[in-house]
């Protein structure tokens, strides 16, 4: 895999945008996550502890949750996606 880029929609902490306007980029050296007005997040490869499906409601509210040690970012982030989450990690 050279570089995985997906539309969809994100929740970083309080805030969320709707599917399309966010997107999830990611290579061997780093992971974006770009949520247009909420904001954008950068996670080098040290900053992931996890990456998890996150299943509110099928095919509507999915995606994925993803865990990191960076201490300045919100804890609650998930970018959803109509992607199967699974697939999608």
């Amino acid at each position: 895999m050279k570089e995985l880029k997906v539309i969809g929609g994100a929740k970083i902490g309080k805030a969320s945008v709707t599917i399309p306007l966010a997107s999830l980029k990611v290579s061997r050296k780093r992971l974006d996550l770009n949520a247009s007005l909420v904001g954008s997040l950068t996670f080098l490869p040290g900053d992931v502890v996890s990456i998890v499906p996150h299943i509110v409601f099928p095919i509507f509210a999915q995606g994925v949750r993803i865990n990191h040690s960076i201490s300045t970012y919100d804890n609650d982030v998930v970018f959803w996606t109509f992607r199967d989450p699974h697939r999608l990690i």
